[in-house]
């Protein structure tokens, strides 16, 4: 959950014309990720807003100047770090994600392709590459993600994306005998601020 949320650093970098290039990131207040999903009497909806990871990333632009690969761009969460606003709920969440043997959560941004008409100050469109790792499965998942610089300099970063519990070897629960039943898609938002720097060598 890009993403991963750092489409927009090329923008006040000038990554366009600069390869190899290495930033600082900081996540900032107030991020927040989102699991949403619904059975066939409710729905629900978690969210994470604490314990996001700082770091460092690498880009790399490829030939034709829209295409940038990251390396160590990545978010890990801990899957007991979201709040469902229902203790029942988040027991139950906890335990469908299998919690207790795999904490987290990783998603990694691999790649952005970017608009040249792409800048700052305005909303901009990307499409990326992330890798979403749960229960110890990987996929590679492709998200549209949308971002704008602030005037202060930081940005802000979204995107969501459908995916299948049982892609992560998860099978979606049942309780009362059957009778509730929570359907195998889940959405996972992103809402992220961010602020960057030049990583000093």
């Amino acid at each position: 959950m890009f993403i991963n949320i750092l489409a927009a650093v090329f923008w006040l970098f000038n990554i366009n014309s600069t390869t190899g290039a290495t930033l600082q990131y900081h996540i900032v207040e107030p991020s927040r990720l989102t699991i949403a999903g619904s059975s066939n009497i409710n729905t629900f909806e978690c969210t994470s807003s604490s314990n996001f990871n700082d770091g460092s990333v690498t880009v790399v632009t490829h030939e034709d100047g829209r295409s940038l690969q990251f390396s160590n761009a990545s978010i890990n969460l801990k899957i007991k770090s979201f709040d469902c606003k229902n203790n029942l709920l988040n027991r139950d969440f906890y335990r469908t994600l299998n919690a207790d043997t795999n904490p987290t959560i990783r998603i990694e941004l691999q790649q952005i392709e970017t608009s040249s008409t792409a800048a700052s100050g305005k909303w901009n469109k990307f499409k990326s590459k992330v890798t979403i790792t749960l229960n110890k499965v990987s996929k590679d998942i492709n998200l549209d993600l949308s971002g704008c610089q602030y005037e202060t300099g930081d940005y802000h970063v979204c995107g969501s994306t459908e995916l299948h519990m049982s892609d992560f070897g998860i099978k979606p629960p049942t309780t009362m005998l059957g009778l509730i039943q929570v359907e195998n898609k889940i959405t996972i938002n992103f809402d992220l601020f961010l602020q960057t720097s030049p990583s000093i060598q």
